[in-house]
């Protein structure tokens, strides 16, 4: 019998993909062994200490992690000042690609990933600022919207909808990336902050996107579906968080998820280039549209 995807995503997401026969080679040949579910090791739980690893996670730890918090606020050209400038309600002048901020939100992840590991007050307290930042430009919009490329440089183009291009605005990865760092980021810290506005764009994006009368808005990005996966392993592992997250609703977000899967390359109302063009053939007819001088551009 065929194992539906929502039956595998579930699975998948709870790591418990069962070894259904595993071969073992005995005296009388291949046998079936026991099933056994994989299980996740927390990422506190895990020590590595050997001479090719440690040295290169040490350098990630304090070098890495502060050279791309240093770019990310550089004054004027710093993306994080997009944050601000959606807080205070200005466009024009976004700093960075559309991408930028989940860029932000993964190294979030990876900030809070290296805090699971290992205590550090001064990684949680940049971490604290960077949420406090993010937190406050999405209680912008009621339904917790912060994409500020989008917000900063074409405000009516939410969703690629009246003429926008969602492939260039990248909406559903840097929210789906942020899903991601909020799971992330409460795990490492027990706090909610990010993990709330998680919550609030991830229902906002399932009213929006789904079978009809949903809209057909599939991400090119995989990560959106990874997050919402996560999201939902988190509320199933602990239902009295769900309980405190306003609205949140974990079914929801794997029948997103589901929906991304059984959807992807199915292009219903969108342009035709989108069905056709790679990633470089993207940048140049969006160059393209520049040069033509599109108003919102």
């Amino acid at each position: 019998m065929a194992m539906s995807r929502r039956v595998f995503l579930q699975g998948l997401s709870a790591a418990g993909m069962a070894t259904l026969t595993t071969p073992t080679f005995g005296w009388s040949g291949w046998k079936t062994a026991e099933s056994h579910a994989l299980t996740p090791v927390p990422i506190e739980n895990v020590v590595i200490d050997d001479a090719f690893w440690t040295p290169k996670r040490d350098v990630w730890r304090s070098v890495t992690l502060w050279d791309c918090f240093r770019k990310f606020e550089e004054q004027g050209s710093g993306v994080m000042n997009n944050f601000d400038r959606v807080r205070d309600g200005l466009t024009g002048g976004n700093a960075g690609f559309p991408w930028h901020d989940g860029l932000i939100y993964e190294m979030i992840r990876a900030a809070s990933d290296f805090l699971r590991s290992q205590l550090d007050p001064e990684l949680e307290a940049k971490l604290d600022g960077y949420v406090t930042r993010i937190v406050a430009a999405a209680a912008k919009d009621p339904g917790g919207y912060v994409n500020t490329y989008t917000q900063i440089q074409e405000p009516n183009h939410r969703w690629g909808l009246n003429g926008g291009l969602e492939v260039w605005q990248h909406e559903f990865y840097n929210l789906g990336a942020l899903v991601d760092a909020g799971v992330h980021h409460y795990r490492a810290t027990g706090k909610t902050t990010l993990l709330e506005a998680g919550v609030r764009i991830a229902n906002t994006i399932s009213n929006l996107v789904g079978p009809e009368p949903g809209r057909n808005l599939v991400p090119s990005h995989e990560l959106p579906e990874e997050a919402m996966l996560g999201l939902y392993e988190l509320l199933k592992e602990r239902p009295e968080l769900a309980a405190k997250l306003p609205d949140a609703n974990p079914a929801r977000y794997l029948a997103l998820a589901e929906f991304w899967i059984e959807n992807r390359r199915r292009h219903a109302g969108k342009p035709d280039w989108e069905k056709d063009r790679g990633k470089a053939e993207e940048a140049v007819r969006k160059y393209e549209d520049y040069a033509q001088g599109r108003p919102s551009w």
